[in-house]
């Protein structure tokens, strides 16, 4: 008798325990299941990167202006991204310049005919950037602009890493340039 309860004890301790480990897993499938669902609902690993433009007036400088090409990258989302393309383009209008309408790839806008520089906001010697969520980051890039110029436009552009994204995100700057050196605003 001693015998069989020592047997059923052992029994009863195994049945339990693989009772309780199935029904453990069970429960952790289920929570992920539903953390799963939460993460697609609320779109935690959508892309949600704020990226805009700009172009700064710093001072004069013989026949041109030297100017500052600055984009920003604000990472609202809670996911890490990087980027290893990362470019822009200026353009610039002169005064002798006639107001024509561009074709369908610029949707029928005015063109802005001259292509002053070209590039990218990362260094050549960076083969990417990191994007961390909760911060916005500042590229800057140096040019120089003719003094005639009367307007410029800058198109910037990005691509989360391949096989993230396949579409290309951009932002573009128009603006006059100015006639006086501009009031420095401390950047």
């Amino acid at each position: 008798m001693a015998v069989l309860g020592i047997v059923l004890g052992i029994v009863g301790t195994i049945a339990g325990a693989l009772l309780g480990n199935y029904l453990s897993v069970r429960q952790q499938k289920l929570n992920w299941r539903r953390e799963d669902q939460r993460r697609l609902l609320q779109r935690e690993n959508a892309e949600r990167i704020d990226f805009s433009v700009e172009v700064r007036f710093v001072s004069r400088h013989g026949e041109d202006w030297l100017v500052e090409l600055a984009a920003m990258l604000d990472n609202k989302g809670l996911v890490r991204y990087t980027t290893s393309e990362f470019s822009f383009e200026l353009r610039c209008l002169y005064p002798e310049d006639s107001l024509n309408p561009g074709g369908a790839d610029i949707g029928g806008q005015i063109n802005i005919p001259h292509v002053v520089a070209t590039g990218s906001w990362l260094p050549g010697t960076w083969a990417a950037t990191v994007i961390e969520p909760g911060l916005t980051t500042r590229y800057s890039y140096v040019a120089s602009v003719p003094r005639r110029a009367t307007a410029v436009l800058l198109h910037g552009a990005f691509r989360y890493e391949p096989g993230e994204d396949k579409v290309r995100h951009t932002a573009e700057s128009f603006q006059a340039v100015p006639q006086e050196v501009p009031a420095s605003d401390d950047h």
